[in-house]
């Protein structure tokens, strides 16, 4: 286990998502707050716990061209996708990933 700049830990490489994370170069979208599951710690935040919503590095948004908008901003590099269960909302996380893949091209990550 060795000790990062980071103030973390990591065992090997860290995988190019996380590097990415790290420099705080990727989009974070947040899908939805549904989910499933109802587990009794999830960390979800009230205002977006059981409710369709989207944001975008904690902002709310309502379309892809937000989202855009919100990538061009930081100058994302990629997008961690997330959410309560972002699965639940499948035809949304095609939608997002399939605009910024043909906004920003295939090194998107």
């Amino acid at each position: 286990m060795e000790k990062t700049k980071y103030y973390s830990h990591k065992q090997g490489t860290l995988p190019k998502g996380c590097r990415e994370c790290v420099k705080g170069s990727k989009l974070v979208l947040f899908i939805t707050g549904i989910c499933c599951r109802k587990c009794d710690y999830c960390p979800i935040s009230d205002q977006k716990h059981d409710k369709d919503v989207i944001y975008a590095d904690e902002w709310p948004i309502k379309n892809v061209k937000d989202a855009i908008k919100e990538a061009e901003l930081i100058s994302a590099t990629g997008a961690g996708i997330t959410g309560g269960d972002p699965l639940c909302r499948l035809d949304r996380v095609v939608k997002y990933i399939t605009a910024l893949k043909k906004k920003y091209g295939s090194k998107f990550h």
